[in-house]
């Protein structure tokens, strides 16, 4: 009792007219994550350990991002994995994005990597 090609054209038909033809690649992906998200825990199986820590890295570095970037224009220094805001005596905080950070002063260029800062402290002056 498998459809014939007449009865597949017209679900496909039905399913372009009620999702759109540029939605439908996003849909069949949702549905392929959800079947291997429901069959690997039929299976006892959690999320890998890598995707899992990659999908908290790009969180945190999207925040981190966020954060920094109220701060532009701004003194700031980093150290030991701290990026201290408002220091007297700090490097300028230039830009922020593609999960870097650049501090200039003094006719250098510090580029510090977001994924190493593990927080932001701001002193107030």
């Amino acid at each position: 009792m498998f459809p014939g090609g007449t009865e597949l054209l017209i679900i496909i038909l039905v399913i372009v007219l009620l999702f759109g033809a540029s939605r439908i690649p996003k849909v069949m992906k949702g549905l392929g994550e959800g079947m291997r998200s429901f069959k690997d825990g039929l299976e006892g199986r959690d999320a890998p350990e890598e995707t899992r820590q990659k999908k908290l890295e790009s969180e945190d570095t999207s925040s981190l991002e966020s954060q920094l970037k109220g701060h532009l224009g701004r003194l700031a220094e980093y150290k030991d994995g701290v990026v201290t805001i408002g220091v007297a005596d700090g490097k300028k905080l230039v830009s922020v994005g593609d999960g870097l950070l650049k501090l200039e002063g003094q006719g250098s260029i510090e580029t510090v990597q977001l994924s190493s800062v593990q927080k932001v402290v701001e002193v107030k002056a």
